[in-house]
């Protein structure tokens, strides 16, 4: 099925490939790489990426190429959820881009793994992109939980401001992405901001705002 390209538009089962260490796929997923309709393309590559296959590192670098910014932007969403060594080597190249949100989305997904300047997150959650300052909010928890500078009170107190600001920006996706960031953080500073939130007029955010109260809870 993989190798004739018969595949419904799943990326969700293409994940699933790619994690289940069957390294006797990657033949078909190869085969299937030129046949499947290109949203599913980069998907391919990551799960080949995951099977330590080459070819899938060449189809995220081409996403990464490409002339339309979506393409590039959708080949880092994948390079997030790989921590192996060749999905380091296409973020950092990408940290170099030339559009301006490609290069700092590149940039968050690093600082999110323990490398790069704080400085990043800010500059980001400034911009008059949202989608730029929803994807600071939403990484700049993770970047000190997960790369362990969650002990920088400075930098903790920093993040937090920048996050509660996010919780009253004007555009519903940013204010959820503060809320996401708010849960990685699990803060108890956070608490009454997020329980301000809890009357957001939009239903995800509100959604958020209640996971990452309980993402405190739990964390107390």
């Amino acid at each position: 099925m993989l190798a004739e390209g018969d595949l419904p538009l799943d990326i969700a089962f293409i994940d699933d490939v790619g994690r289940s260490g069957l390294t006797g796929l990657i033949p078909g997923l190869e085969e299937a790489a030129d046949l499947v309709e290109e949203p599913l393309r980069p998907a391919i590559g990551a799960a080949l990426m995951r099977l330590g296959a080459s070819r899938g590192e060449a189809i995220l670098r081409e996403g990464l190429d490409a002339p339309m910014a979506e393409a590039q932007l959708e080949s880092l969403d994948y390079l997030a959820a790989l921590s192996i060594p060749a999905a380091e080597a296409l973020l950092k190249k990408a940290a170099g881009a030339t559009r301006p949100e490609v290069r700092t989305y590149a940039r968050l997904i690093l600082l999110a793994r323990g490398e790069g300047s704080l400085a990043t997150a800010e500059e980001a959650a400034a911009s008059e992109n949202r989608e730029l300052r929803a994807m600071a909010l939403r990484l700049l928890g993770t970047a000190l939980s997960d790369a362990g500078r969650g002990d920088d009170r400075k930098a903790t107190r920093a993040a937090q401001k920048l996050l509660e600001a996010g919780l009253q920006d004007p555009d519903d996706p940013v204010r959820e992405a503060a809320a996401e960031g708010l849960a990685a953080l699990a803060s108890p500073v956070g608490t009454p901001a997020l329980e301000a939130t809890l009357a957001d007029e939009n239903a995800r955010v509100r959604v958020e705002a209640a996971g990452a109260l309980l993402a405190i809870a739990a964390a107390r």
